[in-house]
């Protein structure tokens, strides 16, 4: 159980980091984190285009810290993180889809203990394969468990 920043807000510009932060500390000082609550998720609306080496890159207004700051964040106050991303281009949000060894090794490196991988759209190659791939590299790092 945890928090997710989509069910709150779904992609409204009121979505930024502090507002992850007050929630996160809220489920401490409610004593909703006792009770069960893990993980903090990050859901949708944080990433822009890929730079041009491909790399992810966060909207530095609702993410000013960075998002390896905001895992560490997380984890400090003893809660699992959560990540969101797509297989394909979706929105404004890029795909992962020939992406799958530096995203993996992105998401190991910012210490993601939750991944959420949607489909928004036709996938090809399957989808199987596209997780499948992913969850290799992410284990070929030696820092997380698939």
């Amino acid at each position: 159980m945890g928090w997710n920043g989509w069910n709150a807000f779904g992609c409204s510009p009121e979505l930024d980091e502090a507002k992850v932060k007050a929630n996160a500390d809220a489920m401490v000082n409610t004593g909703m984190q006792s009770a069960g609550y893990h993980y903090v998720n990050l859901d949708d609306c944080w990433q822009l285009e890929r730079d041009s080496e491909g790399e992810r890159v966060f909207d530095p207004e609702r993410l000013p810290s960075g998002i390896e700051a905001l895992s560490g964040w997380v984890h400090d106050r003893g809660f699992a993180f959560g990540f969101f991303s797509h297989m394909q281009d979706c929105g404004a949000s890029p795909g992962g889809v020939g992406y799958e060894a530096d995203d993996g090794a992105d998401y190991a490196a910012w210490g993601v203990d939750y991944l959420k991988y949607t489909d928004c759209g036709t996938a090809s190659p399957p989808l199987n394969t596209v997780v499948e791939d992913l969850a290799v590299a992410m284990n070929e790092t030696g820092t997380s468990q698939c």
